[in-house]
């Protein structure tokens, strides 16, 4: 049986990620009657979720709790992937909003190494694509103000650390050269972005 594709969309809260998974959800299951097509998120719903949104949640300083939330992601990450490669070799296609490059990005930009976060990643899966929608900060925090579905402000939601995150993020590229990642402009219409993710995408089908 051939196997499904993991992709993945990342980036800054308010970088549109979370539209664009929905839109190429849709466009995998549409595009073929064999397809189907699993969407799924990160954090993921581990035993260890619970305590990942009280640090976010309730920290002051975007910088604190490093070390441990960077644990927690990972565990939670290992639970995730155990079903995403149940997933993909039944032939399923699944993508997810958020994966391992919001640890690398976030918890980098909290003060841990990259080459650390990244050890900690050893063999755990690499996507097919990811794909990081890219918007400046000022911008993904006005988007983030007018979402009213959003409970609580996370500690991360300050300007300062969303542009240095914004700049680990697009570094990411260039410093995991062995996986594909995808740099896509999200400053513009969700329609014409969404062409761009499409675009990438049936590279990899």
């Amino acid at each position: 049986m051939k196997k499904g594709k993991f992709i993945i969309l990342d980036g800054l809260d308010g970088s549109g990620k979370r539209t664009e998974a929905k839109l190429l959800v849709n466009y995998l299951f549409d595009r073929d009657k064999k397809n189907h097509v699993f969407l799924t998120r990160e954090p993921y719903n581990s035993e260890h979720y619970e305590e990942i949104r009280r640090l976010l949640k309730s920290g002051l300083n975007p910088r604190d709790n490093a070390e441990r939330l960077a644990e927690l992601f990972v565990a939670d990450r290992k639970v995730h992937v155990a079903l995403i490669e149940s997933l993909i070799s039944q032939g399923i296609n699944v993508v997810s909003d958020r994966y391992k490059y919001s640890t690398l990005a976030y918890q980098q930009t909290q003060g841990i190494s990259l080459q650390k976060l990244i050890d900690m990643h050893k063999n755990i899966l690499i996507p097919d694509l990811a794909l990081i929608i890219d918007v400046p900060a000022e911008i993904a925090l006005e988007r983030i103000a007018k979402d009213d579905g959003r409970e609580y402000k996370e500690v991360f939601e300050q300007k300062d650390f969303q542009e240095k995150l914004r700049e680990n993020f697009l570094a990411l590229p260039e410093q995991l050269l062995g996986e594909k990642i995808i740099i896509i402009d999200g400053n513009k219409q969700i329609e014409k972005v969404f062409e761009f993710v499409k675009k990438e995408v049936d590279k990899i089908l």
